[in-house]
């Protein structure tokens, strides 16, 4: 496995995110919930990646939204996402994802 390099994800976490890039190449039909919720806290952008590229490891995907009213599905550099800073210079930041359970 390759180790993660981003202050803002756990080993666990980039390697679930890892681990699903390559079940995506696998399987089409994949499409993997989300793993870590990661945002600016001044800036109001959110990505939700729920896999990385496994064979540029640098690259995430899954929901973004920028702030700005226009949510999309896409990739994003998480070397961009570590040097990001908002209006007040806050580094990008992670909030944990728990696995949901049945009703």
């Amino acid at each position: 496995m390759v180790a993660s390099r981003f202050a803002f994800l756990t080993e666990a976490q980039f390697d679930q995110l890892l681990a699903n890039g390559q079940r995506s190449q696998v399987r089409s039909d994949f499409d993997p919930l989300p793993v870590v919720k990661l945002f600016t806290p001044d800036a109001g952008a959110t990505w939700l990646p729920g896999g990385i590229d496994p064979d540029a490891p640098d690259i995430a995907f899954g929901p973004c939204d920028l702030g700005m009213g226009f949510p999309e599905v896409g990739c994003v550099s998480l070397a961009e996402l570590s040097q990001l800073r908002g209006r007040l210079i806050c580094r990008s930041s992670r909030t944990c994802i728990s696995a949901p359970t049945g009703a």
